[in-house]
């Protein structure tokens, strides 16, 4: 059984002599600990009748809300109750705590802020025990636990009655699905578009307040990279998500820019997938969001490969990868969305580069370790070098004969270069495409990119320039070849323009009469 549970006025109940205690036993520096407890305890309030202010009061417990150390307070004082539960995890194997296998990692509940999922075996005497850690809980800090908003759910294996008779037993609302925790869906059963369908509606509505009419191409470009794009990336980070799903938002933002009225028809002379390229490259960097989506995706691959400790991962080696290579791994009989992360491995691993310590952990064949070089397609001669130590001498060098025995000599030179650690050190995965070696979700975006058209045109010198967006706007349509000129859209329809088109481009014109000036401005800046 999962009890999700809803805190009632979090804020405003926190005992101040509690979150004292909780700092104090968290072993903070008794001065520091003063200087927090005065700024909480130095609050005052005063309430406006007829925008007037009235008198002032103090309140006797509460965190205020804005506050910036107020979530950090907050986070730390919960922390009491996960210890709690943990050591009761820890002491009833039975109590707190579910396996997603036999023998593996228990995952006793789930918790951020006042967002707690608690996972137990389905049973009177397991719930009285955590409804009585619960209550103890809230006594000792003041926070009230919401039980008509709180929620039980039981698996299939429950009977109805028993269901019914474990909710029952503390008035709490029984349901066969939480739906969302964190604002993400808690999926069971098949995958479609419906399970995401909210993050397109919230999109939507989110939009439906702005005029896209009020404000200029240019604005709506900065907009879109700002604001509009970023609504889904929180779901991104959890999911891969549907095509068509992902074509839906690329709609949405497409449509916002070109300021597309209902069903109305509009013919853009450049293409959604060349406004999306870099700057640089002729594009007004407005990220496209599969190549955005699978970035994000990207970042779970390297926890796996770079953090073994981490509870999410472990949990993942122990059902589905099984201490075996993720690069080598079967998609089948994993979940949907673990199945789907598999399949961005090949563009993840173009990001890898193994740095070579002792070697025992680089497969010879198959790991990228030689810097700018694949010979994954090379047929290896027997299974007796399988990895980078069986080229490494015990005086620490390269075995060059053997290795000219294995690859061409241009390699062989390569390799040569890269120098071998003088003490017996281990292997370390790096992201090559970063500076410092450590993953970024902007590199791997990058790299996910695929250009559609080789650089023609310099454009560095548009976004260098001191001019204002909306100038610099116009001369990337210039640049582009995106002006609605009478050439122009007669490549574009490929056929003669007609009067409705004519008046188009006169109307353009008389608005192009008056920046005029942007071609001084040119002259001035470059």
């Amino acid at each position: 059984m999962a009890l999700k549970l809803d805190m009632e006025k979090a804020y405003d109940m926190l005992e101040w002599d509690f979150i004292e205690a909780v700092l104090n036993k968290f072993g903070f520096n008794k001065t520091w600990i003063h200087w927090v407890m005065t700024t909480i305890r130095t609050t005052s309030f005063s309430v406006l009748v007829n925008d007037v202010p009235g008198e002032r009061f103090e309140p006797s417990r509460g965190i205020r809300q804005g506050d910036p150390l107020a979530p950090f307070i907050f986070i730390i004082s919960m922390e009491a109750l996960a210890r709690t539960l943990q050591k009761e995890a820890e002491a009833r194997k039975n109590l707190v705590g579910i396996k997603l296998k036999p023998r593996g990692t228990p995952i006793p509940f789930l918790s951020f802020a006042d967002d707690t999922l608690i996972f137990s075996k389905a049973g009177v005497g397991n719930l009285n025990k955590i409804m009585d850690i619960l209550y103890k809980f809230s006594y000792q800090s003041g926070l009230k636990i919401n039980i008509h908003k709180s929620s039980l759910q039981v698996s299939k294996n429950i009977s109805s009655s028993e269901a019914r008779s474990l909710a029952g037993a503390y008035n709490l609302p029984l349901t066969r699905a939480l739906e969302k925790y964190l604002g993400i869906p808690i999926v069971r059963g098949r995958i479609n578009n419906s399970v995401f369908e909210d993050v397109v509606s919230n999109l939507k509505t989110h939009i439906s307040r702005w005029k896209a009419s009020t404000l200029s191409q240019a604005g709506r470009a900065v907009l879109i990279n700002a604001n509009i794009s970023s609504k889904s990336y929180y779901l991104m980070q959890s999911f891969l998500l549907p095509k068509g799903i992902l074509e839906k938002l690329d709609k949405i933002n497409k449509d916002f820019f070109w300021n597309k009225i209902q069903n109305d028809r509009y013919h853009p002379l450049i293409s959604w997938d060349d406004i999306c390229e870099n700057k640089e490259r002729g594009g007004l960097g407005i990220k496209n969001s599969f190549d955005m989506n699978c970035a994000l995706q990207e970042r779970l691959l390297w926890r796996i490969i770079s953090e073994p400790t981490n509870m999410w991962v472990r949990i993942i080696n122990e059902k589905y990868i099984r201490d075996k290579d993720i690069f080598n791994i079967p998609r089948t009989n994993t979940s949907w969305q673990f199945g789907r992360l598999l399949s961005l491995r090949d563009k993840f691993r173009r990001g890898l580069q193994w740095l070579v310590g002792n070697g025992k952990d680089i497969n010879f064949w198959s790991d990228p370790w030689i810097p700018d070089n694949d010979i994954s397609h090379l047929t290896p001669p027997d299974d007796s070098f399988r990895t980078v130590a069986s080229v490494i001498l015990p005086s620490r060098e390269w075995n060059i004969p053997l290795l000219h025995s294995l690859l061409p000599t241009n390699l062989v030179n390569i390799i040569l270069t890269i120098r071998i650690p003088d003490f017996d050190t281990p292997d370390k995965t790096v992201w090559k495409l970063s500076g410092n070696g450590s993953f970024s979700v902007k590199t791997a975006f990058q790299s996910t990119k695929h250009h559609s058209k080789p650089r023609k045109i310099e454009f560095d010198w548009i976004w260098s320039s001191s001019l204002p967006p909306q100038i610099k706007n116009f001369l990337w349509k210039i640049t582009a070849d995106a002006l609605p000129t009478k050439a122009r859209l007669n490549r574009h329809f490929n056929r003669s323009v007609t009067t409705g088109m004519r008046t188009q481009i006169i109307s353009f014109l008389n608005v192009l009469s008056l920046n005029v000036f942007t071609l001084r401005l040119m002259k001035q800046n470059f």
